[in-house]
């Protein structure tokens, strides 16, 4: 049996197979598979394009089953920004929203980038790499082995790049600096948004770099006059609290309804996985699991942890001490910092970081305050 993914179709390769018919005004680019000599499956079938069997030929047969839960924004009848979170959030919400972007501004003096269409090589090189980098140490935080976008990584490099250069692709990016602290690659077809992929520098999680980058995007995507922003499937609570609309993802396989042998085998491969799906949905998975699951082998992913201790400026010597460069530090030290920044308002124009080579200490100057801070590895 073929098997394809039929978002990846539509969106990275901008097809749509003629073994499906539209009802919706997507432009159409026909992709043609020989569906008389064996079934051909298609994965990630989504609700919200409205496709249907092609009824011109007269021999295709199609099965169909539910595969799991997606989310969206439906952005039909939104005429603002204000006006969708209104939809989705209380007044106490939507304060604290307006809280994250302004505190992170306060702190870090941030911009925001959105690259459509032309953006030159060398720059996209720099923000995909970071991206996939910034991924990486996320991954290793949630302890998440395989990540399965890091398979992506070469294969769509220059396939974005492409798309991006005929605005079927784009990039948003908040820096700090020079530096990306938030990277989101999307996917555009019609009037519709496919996130792809996205991810953070975790230094700055306190910040709600996420919320503050959907804002953006719901600006941006109203303006522009997108009917949607498609998340995939995966039940995750900042989905249910940000989307408005579910939709089902299915599988669908397309046989030579002439044939007894494809009418067969699509009917086994769709009962098959709708038994499986519904093993999975009961307590009798949990048992199976119980039973083979094999035991998880020990992390040593262990977070470094610091603290602060407060020390009265005569008791500093600076000019024994070296100043760093705050980009090169560890990834937790610069979140604990960070945290501290966020807590007591505090802009990083005014941060110097030292640190004894003799000593497993680091020293925080805040120059207006001209306070002096030790930190302390745990």
């Amino acid at each position: 049996m073929n098997k394809f993914d039929l978002e990846h179709e539509v969106f990275i390769n901008q097809s749509i197979p003629s073994l499906f018919k539209e009802r919706n005004t997507l432009e159409r680019k026909m992709t043609d598979l020989d569906f008389e000599k064996n079934c051909i499956l298609y994965t990630r079938v989504p609700d919200y394009l409205s496709f249907c069997k092609n009824e011109e030929i007269s021999n295709l047969g199609m099965r169909k089953a539910i595969e799991n839960q997606g989310y969206r924004m439906n952005l039909k009848d939104c005429d603002s920004v204000d006006h969708y979170l209104s939809s989705r959030f209380g007044r106490s919400s939507r304060y604290k929203l307006r809280r994250e972007k302004k505190r992170l501004e306060q702190c870090f003096n941030p911009s925001y980038k959105m690259w459509q269409e032309k953006i030159e090589r060398s720059h996209y090189d720099f923000i995909y790499d970071e991206l996939f980098r910034l991924l990486e140490v996320r991954s290793e935080e949630k302890n998440i082995e395989d990540n399965y976008y890091f398979d992506y990584k070469e294969k769509y490099r220059d396939v974005i790049f492409q798309l991006l250069h005929q605005k079927k692709a784009s990039v948003h990016v908040i820096y700090v600096g020079e530096n990306p602290i938030d990277i989101c690659i999307n996917f555009i077809k019609g009037k519709t948004v496919y996130q792809f992929i996205r991810t953070y520098d975790i230094a700055f999680s306190k910040f709600k770099t996420g919320y503050i980058n959907l804002i953006k995007h719901l600006e941006w995507a109203i303006d522009q006059g997108f009917e949607s922003i498609v998340f995939g499937p995966g039940n995750v609570e900042w989905k249910e609290k940000w989307c408005n609309e579910t939709y089902n993802y299915n599988k669908i396989v397309f046989y030579n309804s002439n044939s007894l042998r494809m009418r067969m085998k699509s009917f086994v491969f769709i009962m098959t996985y709708n038994i499986k799906s519904m093993v999975r949905t009961t307590k009798f998975k949990i048992v199976i699991d119980k039973i083979f699951q094999k035991p998880k082998a020990k992390t040593s992913n262990k977070k470094k942890k610091f603290s602060f201790e407060l020390k009265s400026s005569e008791d500093l010597e600076l000019k024994f001490l070296n100043l760093l460069d705050l980009n090169t530090q560890d990834t937790y030290f610069r979140r604990f910092l960070f945290n501290y920044m966020y807590d007591n308002k505090i802009n990083l124009a005014n941060v110097q970081i030292f640190n004894s080579p003799k000593q497993d200490l680091y020293v925080l100057l805040l120059k207006d305050l001209e306070n002096k801070f030790v930190i302390k590895k745990l």
